[in-house]
């Protein structure tokens, strides 16, 4: 009799232990439920804290210049593909919310001063060309 009942109780959590592997992911998602635009913010955010971080190391002097200039751009060019694919996913957080335009330079407010037509940059009150007022 005792037998029959570990036999039982074995068959039942083998069961709740298998029970996970024979179900279905939503679609959109895998098994933790994760979406690929879950993925890619977080590889944003990760990528973003690694480019902090080395600059922070970088300013420290624990780094030699031309190493952090090639882990700089390295880390660059992995946040712009990541943008791009967010672009790509018409999530938010891609290039146009990071003010990133096509060439992954940031996009500036081109304003011109109406006296002497020269680029001003944003929030300035006088031009610095000839010095008219905005």
């Amino acid at each position: 009799m005792l037998w029959i009942v570990c036999a039982v109780a074995v068959v039942v959590a083998g069961g709740f232990v298998l029970a996970p592997l024979f179900r279905s992911a939503p679609p959109g998602a895998d098994a933790g439920g994760e979406t690929e635009r879950d993925r890619l913010l977080e590889r944003k955010t990760a990528c973003y804290r690694n480019l902090k971080e080395l600059e922070f190391q970088f300013g420290m002097g624990r780094l030699l210049e031309a190493d952090y200039e090639m882990l700089r751009a390295e880390h660059r060019a992995e946040a712009a593909r990541i943008l791009e694919e967010l672009e790509r996913l018409g999530a938010p957080g891609g290039r146009r919310a990071a003010g990133l335009g096509p060439g992954g330079k940031k996009e500036r407010d081109s304003a011109r001063c109406p006296a002497c037509g020269a680029a001003v940059s944003p929030g300035k009150k006088f031009c610095a060309d000839c010095g008219k007022r905005l």
